[in-house]
C-alpha cells in the first residue's frame, strides 16, 4: 500500500510544471527506486532495530561518545526552546578558549540534523573537534521545543501553533542567542543557519539588531530569503489551495526536493525517524505568501 501511494505521489511530483529538483525528469522515479531498496514503510520505522540513531539528540551525542548539555530558555512570547550543546570535542577536549558558534536547523528539522550522521560527517561533532563550544537550537514547535508557559501544543483549536517564521525571527533566535553568550560568559558568537534557519536569521536584523551585533560572524547555508523564482514543490503548492492537505507521504520530500544521487539512502531511516520534527501550517504559508507575492 505504501509503495502504491509513493508511485502515484511520485507521478504527480513529475507531472507538475516546472520540476522538483536538479534531476527534474527522473525525480519521482528516483524515489520510487530509492523505496524498492529500502521499503521504510513495510518494516516498520519506529521499530527497526537496525536504525543507528534511534534515540533522543541527547543521548545520540552520548552515544559517540561526546559530551552533551541541555538547556532551556523561554522567548518573549511564552515559548520554551530547547538548546543542545557540545562543550568539547572526544579527541579535542580541552574546553577552555572555545569560541561560542550557535548552528540552527532548517524547515521541519531540529537539533539532531548537526548530529545523527557520524563524526567525521556530522556538523555538531566536526564543529566541537575543531575547537568550537558548539550549541544546537530548536525552533518553536519542533521535537524538543513543544512547549509553552501558558498554550498546549496538543490543543487544535489553542494558539500555540499561531506562528511563522516571522516570530522565530523575533523572538526565538534572540531568545537562543542571549542564552548562549550568558551560559557561555562570551561578548559574541558565530551563528550558521541552514534553509530557514537563515530566514530568521535575516529577519531578525529587522527587530533586534542589538542581537544581531553580537553575532561576530553568520555562515549561511543554502540561504532562503526572496523566493519569487524557486524551483522547489513550495512554488506549485502555492496554487493547490485545499489540495494541500492530500499530499502526505513524506512532507520532507514534498517541500524540498529529492535528489536521488544526493541522498545518502544508507542514513535515510534515521533521517526518516527524526524527520519531520513538526511545524505550524502557518509557517509553510508563510514561503507560499512569498512565492506568490515575489517579496
Amino acid at each position: 500500500m505504501a509503495l502504491y501511494l509513493l508511485m502515484i505521489y511520485s507521478s504527480f511530483l513529475v507531472g507538475v510544471n516546472g520540476g522538483w529538483c536538479d534531476n527534474k525528469n527522473t525525480a519521482g522515479q528516483d524515489l520510487v527506486s530509492a523505496y524498492s531498496r529500502l521499503p521504510l514503510s513495510r518494516r516498520g520505522m519506529k521499530h527497526q532495530s537496525d536504525i543507528k540513531h534511534n534515540l533522543p539528540v541527547e543521548e545520540m551525542i552520548k552515544s559517540e561518545g561526546y559530551p552533551v548539555e541541555t538547556y532551556y530558555v523561554t522567548t518573549q512570547d511564552g515559548y520554551v526552546l530547547a538548546l543542545h550543546r557540545i562543550p568539547y570535542g572526544k579527541t579535542n577536549n580541552n574546553p577552555t578558549g572555545r569560541e561560542a558558534v550557535l548552528v540552527q536547523h532548517g524547515l521541519l528539522c531540529s537539533s539532531a540534523d548537526w548530529v545523527m550522521s557520524t563524526p567525521e560527517k556530522g556538523l555538531g561533532y566536526m564543529l566541537a573537534e575543531a575547537g568550537y563550544d558548539v550549541w544546537l537550537g530548536n525552533y518553536r514547535g519542533n521535537t524538543y521545543s513543544r512547549n509553552h508557559t501558558t498554550l498546549d501544543p496538543d490543543n487544535g483549536e489553542g494558539s500555540f501553533w499561531d506562528f511563522t517564521w516571522d516570530e522565530m525571527a523575533k523572538y526565538d533566535i534572540p531568545a537562543m542567542i542571549e542564552k548562549v553568550l550568558e551560559v557561555s560568559g562570551k561578548s559574541e558568537l558565530q551563528y550558521v543557519g541552514h534553509s530557514m534557519g537563515t530566514t530568521g536569521f535575516m529577519a531578525m536584523h529587522h527587530y533586534r539588531t542589538d542581537v544581531a551585533a553580537k553575532v561576530r560572524l553568520a555562515h549561511l547555508l543554502s540561504p532562503v530569503a526572496y523566493v519569487g523564482t524557486m524551483e522547489s514543490p513550495i512554488a506549485w503548492l502555492a496554487g493547490l489551495g485545499p489540495l494541500l492537505d492530500g499530499i502526505c507521504t513524506n512532507i520532507l520530500f514534498v517541500l524540498c526536493g529529492y535528489d536521488e544521487p544526493q541522498m545518502n539512502t544508507t542514513l535515510l531511516p534515521t533521517i526518516l525517524h527524526h524527520t519531520p520534527a513538526g511545524a505550524s501550517t502557518s509557517t509553510i504559508l508563510h514561503y507560499i505568501q512569498e512565492v506568490k507575492s515575489s517579496k
